[in-house]
């Protein structure tokens, strides 16, 4: 994926959504997407792991096994365990009772800026594009930093 491919990915799949929830939703897969990439890249037979199909926190797992935190740090790593975390509770739980304020938690810890206002949608809709974007950007170079080497 390159620079473009990433941009575009945010643009059409997060931007023009206006619901947090779905946005937090297509951000774990766009996330997820970028990982699959970097831990493909980090082996030797990347095609095995169609039978082993792993889910994100495995991928992280078996990405941090083999390249360490040698470009995921262990800020990051938290980071991305908890997006998964929290992904799991908004899948596993129509109407999970603390969403709104875990989801608040995440971006803050994501974006690395605090929201003065959880309750204006359209800033905090900007900040969790913000953090997602953060994310995925830094992984999309590393993908594009393995592939140039």
């Amino acid at each position: 994926m390159n620079d473009l491919e990433f941009e575009a990915l945010i643009k059409e799949n997060l931007e023009s959504l206006e619901d947090k929830e779905l946005i937090f939703l297509k951000g774990h897969l766009v996330i997820e997407q970028l990982l699959t990439e970097l831990l493909e890249l980090s082996l030797s037979q990347p095609e095995r792991l169609n039978s082993i199909r792993p889910m994100f926190n495995k991928k992280l797992e078996y990405y941090l096994s083999i390249d360490g935190n040698s470009i995921i740090s262990e800020g990051l790593e938290s980071v991305l365990k908890s997006m998964n975390s929290l992904r799991n509770k908004l899948a596993h739980s129509l109407n999970h009772p603390n969403f709104d304020q875990l989801l608040i938690e995440w971006i803050e810890r994501a974006s690395k800026q605090r929201i003065e206002n959880p309750n204006d949608n359209a800033a905090v809709r900007r900040q969790l594009i913000s953090g997602i974007s953060y994310i995925a950007a830094f992984l999309s170079g590393a993908v594009h930093a393995k592939k140039s080497t």
